[in-house]
């Protein structure tokens, strides 16, 4: 367990359940917060094989066995694995994301009819969210270092897998139950603007068009409000060393003030 909020009311529990479940082991992590912890997971992993999960996630009866079952009969496998999320009422899936754009975020859930049947053969998606997802430890790319608070993880890591020549697949098995609703709120900082900036730093590393990016939150935030967060944007990269993807980026000239 990696508990980026180690001064939480739940870290005590968190931390003496080392006294009852071998092999289980508990780290408080407040180096960085937010999308980039799941990085710190496969870093101190000592498994062949990792299962990274949100605190939040369940996941249906079998789906444990059947995983594993998957790693003994494809253990060379460098692809990414999801599988579809199941909603509260149980009587509904999504498998993947589309990669659309809505309301400050890349990916829209949706069902492809494959991945209704649980016994399905896996099939290839372009992204997913990321509360639950498995692969190799040694094939796990990394979230771009610069990557700050919440957001712009989903389809960023599938595409990296891609470039990388691996498959993004949904196994339908492998369904998995997100509990969205926090009684308590939401506990950590989440801003336009750590969002902007890693769907552009994102977008930028792997020669996506940024320009889509710049374009959605002009259209959500108002066009000065994005123009400021984006100019900021590529100052911070810029003065990183970061460079600026070729023929990909429309980069307009208030950027360059």
């Amino acid at each position: 367990v990696v508990d980026n909020n180690p001064d939480g009311i739940a870290s005590s529990a968190l931390k003496d359940m080392e006294k009852a479940i071998p092999n289980y082991r508990y780290y408080p992590y407040m180096a960085r917060r937010g999308t980039i912890v799941r990085d710190h997971v496969f870093e101190i992993a000592t498994g062949e094989f990792v299962l990274c999960m949100d605190c939040h996630v369940m996941f249906v009866p079998g789906a444990m066995v059947r995983l594993m079952r998957y790693f003994d009969e494809n253990p060379n496998t460098r692809d990414l694995l999801q599988g579809p999320l199941i909603y509260d009422r149980l009587d509904h899936v999504s498998t993947h994301f589309e990669p659309k754009w809505s309301s400050g975020m890349w990916g829209q859930w949706a069902t492809d009819p494959r991945g209704v049947d649980p016994d399905a053969p896996p099939f290839e998606i372009p992204m997913q969210g990321v509360g639950a997802l498995a692969c190799r430890r040694d094939a796990w790319p990394g979230y771009n270092p610069l990557f700050r608070g919440f957001g712009a993880e989903e389809g960023y890591i599938h595409e990296k897998f891609r470039q990388g020549g691996a498959r993004t697949l949904c196994l339908p098995f492998f369904r998995w139950l997100h509990r969205f609703y926090r009684p308590r709120g939401v506990s950590y900082p989440n801003r336009w603007e750590d969002r902007v900036f890693n769907y552009i730093a994102g977008f930028n590393e792997l020669g996506l068009p940024v320009d889509e990016v710049i374009d959605h939150y002009r259209t959500l935030l108002g066009e000065s409000v994005a123009d400021r967060i984006v100019n900021d944007v590529w100052r911070e990269l810029r003065a990183a060393g970061v460079p600026i993807g070729a023929g990909r980026v429309r980069q307009p000239a208030l950027a360059e003030a």
